[in-house]
Parts: C-alpha cells; structure tokens; sequence
C-alpha cells in the first residue's frame, strides 16, 4: 500500500502575504524513501523564459516507510500570484519522498485581494496605484 497525503491546515490554498501556512505530510510507502521533503515555490508561466524558485524547503532524512510529518511556513510579501495574457505566476506546496518515487503538489494564491491578480483589470490598476514604480513595472511589466 502506497499513501502519500499532504494535508494544509482547514484545507486552505488562498493566503494574504506574510500569512502562515501550517500542514501535515502523511505517508505509508512500501519501501523507507531515503528522504521526505516539503518545499514552497513559485513559477511562471507563458510566453518566454519560464522562471521558477524555491523560498522554502524543510527535509526530514530516512523518515521510515509511514509516519506524520508537521510543518510551518512564513509565507514571502512577494511576488503576489497573477495571470496575464503573456505570462502568469504560481504558488505551489510540494512534497517528495525521495527515492520512493511519490510526489504530490497543491496550488496556491498569495495575493492581497485573496485571488490572482488579474493584469490589465481596472481593479488591479487602482490597486497598484500608489505603489512604488518597481512594484508597477515587476507586476504589469
């Protein structure tokens, strides 16, 4: 039996930034994997050079076949989630049993407004106003 469950705390995947985020990685594999990881990324994609990067990573060496896993992350101020017609970024949280072969990955939104910023909306316009000319130009390009 193979059962690798990565579970965030109320089920929640939409986040304000510089918000927690609490879970639980639950595994019961057929073979000890050599490591078992959690790691929170983001990355575009679109047109163009896709870019990613990892902001945090917690690892836990030979975990054993099952066991339970509990962690907390500070979630970045930037960069917020967004969609565009040329290019979008993403938030995900992923787990790894290395070795084992498992792997599962779930979405999530960092955004002030608690949804993707949407590039070239009125309402994102008003709300990147009044903020500094490189937070425009990093947002909206």
């Amino acid at each position: 039996m193979n059962d690798f469950d990565l579970d965030i705390a109320d089920n929640k995947t939409v986040y304000l930034p510089g918000e927690t985020l609490h879970g639980t990685l639950r595994w019961v594999l057929d073979k000890a994997p050599k490591s078992i990881e959690v790691v929170l990324f983001w990355s575009t994609q679109g047109k163009g050079t896709q870019d990613s990067g990892v902001v945090v990573r917690e690892e836990w060496p030979k975990p054993g076949p099952f066991g339970e896993k509990s962690f907390t992350f500070k979630l970045p101020h930037a960069p917020l989630s967004f969609h565009g017609k040329l290019i979008s970024l993403e938030w995900g949280l992923e787990a790894i049993a290395h070795r084992a072969k498992r792997q599962t990955v779930t979405k999530l939104i960092i955004s002030p407004s608690g949804e993707n910023i949407s590039l070239g909306d009125p309402q994102t316009d008003n709300f990147l106003a009044d903020k500094p000319k490189w937070i425009r130009w990093l947002i909206k390009g």
